[in-house]
């Protein structure tokens, strides 16, 4: 039988799941490819390297903590962790690309099963093949930063939440909570969608489950939610007296609002002008600062503060700035202009 007669011969469902594995092994290929073209001092120049910092830190046996200094809860902890698994502590360029290309070819087939579920089969091939091609996800995933790792535990949380609204089963749920707690301590900033998502388990749906079905598979996923992100906090807390997610948040609000924002963004890394702004703190802010290092939360209070005064002090100039933010994010033009 000719390999033609054999895939007419597989039912619609078969025939599909071929289909997405093989733009699931594209988009691993396409991964590996783009990123080893690049080759690995790039990598290792071009990146976040502190969060290999702290993976090595954790794989050496020195807990969450940067080299020289206490235990940290600046940021949520498990890329770090991830990395620390990948590579052990060594600078190992091919085991983060294997393993961060795997992650993002993950995505691919979140997103298929998600689309399956609410538009079909031929909307999945679809959105898969975009995902698989989307250059961002094609570049960036590879990095030396979360955003693959992050983007594949929201995707399968969203599609896991879904699966639980539809079915209503203790499982689904479960890990529902589960992988929603692991995509916020990867990035905190889905906190909010995550809070939204059980909420919308209790949301009447097309079955009509009855109302103590839908709060058990709410409180289900609220619970398990609840426990992958305990520990997390527990240890925030003895570090800075407060249970917390991290204490970023201040100095990414002064990072992004200061008269130093766009001085070099777009056109280069955010990045840029926040180490500017970072840099131009006067004499009289670095000796408020210096006692408030003790304490990671108080700083981070103090760096809101001054992000938050620039924002009042011109609301108009701050919502021009965020449209020019989206833009760069979304426009036509790549930011920084590689």
């Amino acid at each position: 039988m000719s390999i033609a007669a054999r895939i007419a011969a597989l039912s619609a469902d078969a025939r599909f799941r071929w289909v997405i594995a093989g733009i699931v092994l594209a988009a691993f290929v396409l991964r590996v490819g783009a990123r080893a073209a690049g080759g690995a001092a790039g990598f290792w120049a071009n990146s976040y390297y502190s969060f290999f910092i702290l993976a090595r830190q954790i794989a050496e046996g020195h807990g969450y903590a940067f080299p020289g200094f206490a235990p940290t809860a600046f940021r949520v902890p498990l890329y770090p962790i991830f990395l620390a698994a990948v590579t052990q502590g060594r600078q190992d360029f091919w085991a983060v690309l294997i393993a961060q290309a795997l992650v993002s070819a993950g995505t691919v087939a979140c997103v298929a099963w998600l689309a399956r579920m609410w538009f079909g089969r031929a909307v999945a091939i679809v959105a898969a093949a975009i995902t698989a091609l989307y250059p961002y996800y094609l570049w960036h995933d590879t990095a030396l930063q979360e955003t693959g790792l992050f983007i594949f535990l929201a995707t399968l949380a969203m599609a896991l939440v879904v699966y639980a609204q539809r079915r209503r089963s203790i499982a689904g749920a479960l890990l529902a909570g589960l992988v929603l707690g692991l995509a916020i301590l990867t990035r905190a900033t889905l906190m909010p969608f995550a809070l939204f998502a059980v909420l919308w388990l209790i949301v009447p749906d097309g079955a009509s489950t009855a109302l103590r079905r839908r709060v058990v598979t709410a409180l289900l996923c609220l619970a398990a939610l609840g426990a992958t992100l305990s520990p997390w906090l527990i240890r925030a807390h003895q570090i800075t007296g407060r249970y917390t997610l991290g204490t970023e948040f201040g100095s990414a609000v002064f990072g992004g609002n200061n008269p130093l924002t766009f001085r070099f963004y777009p056109r280069q890394s955010i990045d840029v002008s926040r180490n500017a702004a970072f840099l131009a703190l006067t004499r009289a802010d670095r000796r408020e600062l210096r006692p408030l290092h003790r304490n990671e939360a108080l700083a981070s209070d103090w760096y809101l503060r001054r992000g938050l005064d620039y924002i009042y002090a011109d609301p108009a100039r701050f919502m021009i700035g965020a449209v020019r933010k989206n833009v760069a994010a979304f426009g036509i033009l790549p930011s920084p202009r590689h």
